[in-house]
């Protein structure tokens, strides 16, 4: 059989149903892939499918389960030594997902680690949209914590970068 082409597939239905609140559905789907990335032995599949499990626990608040796969996704990309740019993508991911996890348990400065280690990866990849989602995350564990002017700062650095890259979202939510 053909499992990365399952992999891909079952990731995408996975994420479609994520997308529209089915989050049952989203999970067997993530699932399917993860057990196809296996069969492939594709590392890049099977991280994009723990990563996109933690990111549908999290939106159910299942905050430990979504962290668990998260952080399993981020070991494996960190195991790997010469990763592709799909990887690399990934782990920034797994690192941004673990950022959020923090921040919603309101520990905001492992927050801003994990949000500083992926903003550095992106800048190194270039992707501006990665650079703003993080900036953005960062403004906001700033303002949790009362630092008003660096949260400020990270808004308006975020902004930056959402305006460049056209992404009316972005600004809305930085302003």
């Amino acid at each position: 059989q053909f499992w990365d082409g399952l992999a891909y597939s079952y990731n995408q239905l996975g994420t479609g149903y994520r997308n529209i609140s089915e989050y049952n559905k989203a999970i067997a789907y993530h699932n399917k892939a993860l057990v196809a990335a296996s069969k492939a032995d594709n590392k890049e599949f099977k991280i994009f499918s723990l990563n996109m499990l933690g990111v549908v626990y999290r939106r159910m608040d299942a905050i430990k389960t979504a962290l668990d796969y998260n952080q399993e996704a981020l070991r494996l990309a960190e195991s790997i030594e010469n990763p592709s740019l799909g990887i690399r993508r990934s782990k920034n991911v797994s690192l941004n997902s673990i950022g959020n996890i923090y921040q919603a348990l309101e520990q905001y400065d492992r927050a801003l680690e994990y949000y500083d280690r992926s903003f550095v990866l992106e800048r190194a990849l270039d992707n501006k949209r990665g650079m703003a989602v993080n900036l953005q995350n960062r403004g906001e564990c700033l303002e949790a914590q009362g630092k008003l002017n660096e949260a400020l700062q990270s808004y308006r650095d975020a902004l930056g970068y959402d305006r460049e890259i056209g992404s009316e979202r972005g600004v809305v939510i930085c302003q």
